[in-house]
């Protein structure tokens, strides 16, 4: 996902971030912006905002959700980028 994208992926309130599964696109995937967790995932929006309501972030939010997201984005770059390198 493009950091361009990201305000098709959540609203400006959000405290998750919603991607496309990379490997089924029928199923979103669901991640909390301030503790950067994998909440959940399902073709569902219904059963995704379960999950996400039952979520129990630690975080305290210290920053805009919109600029945590954009973090959470940037660690998952570099995290996919990393493995590609065999690191």
């Amino acid at each position: 996902m493009h950091l361009c994208k990201l305000d098709q992926a959540m609203h400006e309130d959000a405290k998750f971030l919603r991607t496309p599964n990379r490997t089924n696109s029928e199923i979103t995937d669901s991640f909390c912006v301030f503790c950067q967790t994998f909440v959940g995932a399902s073709p569902r929006p219904a059963v995704l905002q379960l999950m996400e309501n039952a979520h129990a972030c630690e975080e305290l939010p210290q920053i805009e959700p919109k600029l945590a997201a954009e973090k959470l984005l940037a660690m998952k770059k570099k995290a996919k980028a990393s493995k590609k390198k065999g690191v």
